[in-house]
């Protein structure tokens, strides 16, 4: 089914999966009757986990509980990292300018107060030879370090704070709440001004549908509420948003 087939009622749009969840009614009623409910990435148009029902009420009653609690087939339909490459050419052409170089001690400092700072696991360091490669083995809890500064640093343990703070579960890498809890860091650990990184990223169209979001959790609030507020997109009617998750 294809989210063109439904008259859609209210939709909202989810920076962890870099999706929508539709409701709405079939614009063509054989073989489906009431009202639809489904997910679909923000590049497709294939409804998935659609489920029907009679009435409206109940239709919303799915919609607001899977807005708030992701249903755990996502992760494999929308794992797809498909603005990884886009993420690390925002960063190098905008972002690493404004960083600075980073030694092992510095990096070890700056690993354990970030942990620190967001009660979490500290990740192992290791110290890797100067490859310009870097990743974080979710598994283990280590960042095998290539780079030699700040922002790819703080890339890793951007990695490492959204795993924790989505318990493990797991969407695309790069998908936009993992972008904002990035910025989160380089705002808060490189000193790097909040305008330049949220005006940079959204140019890179790197942050979602951020007119379409209806509940936050998971990821910093008033770093995604202050890029709602200075997106200049327009907004649909009664855009409130409902805030959970952990505070930065």
């Amino acid at each position: 089914m294809k989210v063109k087939d439904l008259h859609i009622l209210d939709r909202h749009y989810c920076i962890h999966a870099d999706g929508y969840l539709v409701v709405g009614t079939a614009k063509h009623r054989r073989g489906l009757s009431g009202f639809v409910t489904g997910w679909c990435h923000r590049n497709s148009d294939t409804l998935h986990h659609a489920q029907n029902f009679l009435d409206i009420d109940s239709a919303h009653i799915s919609f607001n509980a899977e807005m708030v609690e992701l249903e755990s087939f996502l992760g494999g339909v929308f794992d797809r990292d498909h603005q990884e490459q886009t993420v690390y050419r925002w960063e190098d052409q905008c972002i690493v300018p404004l960083g600075r170089k980073i030694t092992k001690d510095e990096a070890k400092a700056l690993i354990e107060k970030i942990s620190d700072d967001h009660d979490i696991p500290v990740p192992k360091l290791l110290w890797m030879p100067d490859t310009n490669s870097s990743s974080y083995e979710e598994e283990t809890n280590k960042i095998r370090f290539g780079h030699r500064e700040i922002i790819s640093l703080l890339h890793e343990m951007a990695h490492v704070l959204y795993h924790h703070r989505r318990d493990g579960e797991r969407y695309a890498d790069h998908a936009p709440a993992f972008v904002f809890t990035a910025i989160e860091l380089y705002h808060q650990y490189a000193g790097i001004d909040l305008d330049t990184l949220i005006s940079t990223a959204r140019q890179a169209n790197i942050l979602g549908d951020m007119k379409s979001i209806k509940y936050i959790g998971d990821v910093s609030i008033p770093i995604v509420e202050y890029a709602i507020a200075n997106d200049n997109a327009p907004k649909p009617a009664h855009h409130n948003v409902r805030k959970t998750g952990p505070q930065p």
